[in-house]
């Protein structure tokens, strides 16, 4: 939510696992202004980010250090270079969604996520990575305004057709948003098919057996 190869960080329990710091789709890492590594320990001068991939690039590593004010501070600066760039907004707007998780002012976060993902979505209306996240939000958002679980299952589908249903995340996301609406055979059906997959498997196994808890219990899952 281009970044699917990176390594999955789990940074915090739950969504930043379920989603995943690659889930942005904003921007690796670049050369243009240095490594993982060089870029959150030393940001360099602004004037050697040269183009909204740099900025995106050193936002991308803020998120992944959990600095979210600095992180959406780069991704601002990008999409004002580049407004019609629909991963930037889809990556923002999922800075906002982890920042709320520890932030004060949760609902704030969360609204100005949902509004990114609207615009990456409105730029790019068979974005799956956009769809998937704004769904996952109206699932498992403990605000109840935000929740919206019928409109989350439709998304979820619509990001699993875009995908051939082979993406083990989405099919998770799926999976939370039947448990939402309360049909928790759906919502067990689709968390074990994402089992099925070796990497999610290995990856994900002890969060999907503890959602798969919660629906035994016909319990929808929160974060």
């Amino acid at each position: 939510m281009g970044i699917k190869p990176l390594v999955r960080l789990a940074l915090l329990a739950g969504l930043f696992i379920a989603i995943g710091c690659h889930r942005t789709d904003g921007q690796t890492s670049s050369a243009r202004y240095g490594s993982a590594q060089d870029g959150p320990a030393d940001p360099g001068k602004e004037s050697d980010l040269k183009d909204a991939d740099a900025y995106a690039a050193r936002a991308y590593d803020w998120l992944c250090e959990r600095k979210y004010d600095r992180a959406l501070k780069d991704y601002d600066r990008a999409i004002e270079l580049n407004p019609s760039r629909a991963a930037f907004w889809n990556a923002r707007g999922f800075t906002w969604h982890m920042k709320g998780i520890e932030d004060t002012d949760r609902p704030m976060c969360e609204d100005r996520a949902l509004s990114d993902y609207a615009e990456a979505i409105r730029l790019e209306p068979n974005y799956a990575s956009a769809i998937n996240n704004r769904a996952w939000l109206r699932a498992t958002s403990k605000i109840d305004r935000f929740r919206d679980g019928k409109q989350a299952v439709v998304e979820a589908k619509r990001a699993c057709e875009l995908t051939g249903w082979k993406n083990a995340d989405y099919l998770d996301t799926l999976s939370v948003a039947y448990a939402e609406v309360g049909d928790f055979e759906l919502a067990i059906q689709w968390q074990r098919k994402a089992l099925e997959n070796p990497s999610y498997k290995q990856e994900e196994g002890s969060n999907a057996s503890k959602k798969l808890a919660l629906y035994d219990k016909q319990q929808p899952f929160r974060e």
